[in-house]
């Protein structure tokens, strides 16, 4: 569910019915990320919106001026993947991508304790920990990892 353009599917209802939809077909997670509108990427959504969406025109004037990377949201920058985590939450799955794990592979163990790291590390973003804590599980996942791919 990447990216979700505010403004055409950032609401309540949308997110849910959407979780709710994916949980209930039997899958295991909902990835969900805000919008970036960089340069080219800009350019091209604003033309867009202008032929196809006026509504959210102004908007998205507003939320991403010329030079800006992503939207700038009043929950603050994480406050849709917030909200796609209390879904998940809510309906059973997870928010984040399960690592694939290869039968038989000597580094799976490996891979499954990166992968917690990492994850640990987006849910302290999206709750704005301090930076220190987000960036030692970063590391920690980033050495787990790198670890384990040195084996041979």
């Amino acid at each position: 569910m990447m990216p979700i353009p505010p403004g055409l599917c950032d609401t309540d209802e949308y997110l849910e019915a959407t979780t709710c939809c994916t949980a209930n077909h039997g899958r295991t997670f909902v990835l969900g990320g805000g919008l970036t509108l960089a340069e080219q990427q800009r350019d091209f959504t604003m033309r867009e919106l202008a032929e196809h969406f006026l509504d959210p025109l102004p908007l998205y004037e507003q939320l991403c001026p010329a030079g800006s990377y992503s939207a700038v949201h009043s929950g603050g920058l994480y406050a849709i993947g917030r909200r796609v985590r209390e879904l998940c939450l809510r309906y059973a799955i997870s928010d984040r991508m399960p690592c694939p794990i290869i039968p038989g592979d000597k580094r799976a163990l490996n891979n499954l304790i990166a992968e917690a790291l990492a994850n640990q590390c987006y849910w302290l973003k999206l709750e704005n920990a301090a930076g220190q804590r987000v960036w030692a599980y970063r590391k920690a996942a980033q050495a787990v990892g790198v670890w384990s791919m040195s084996w041979s």
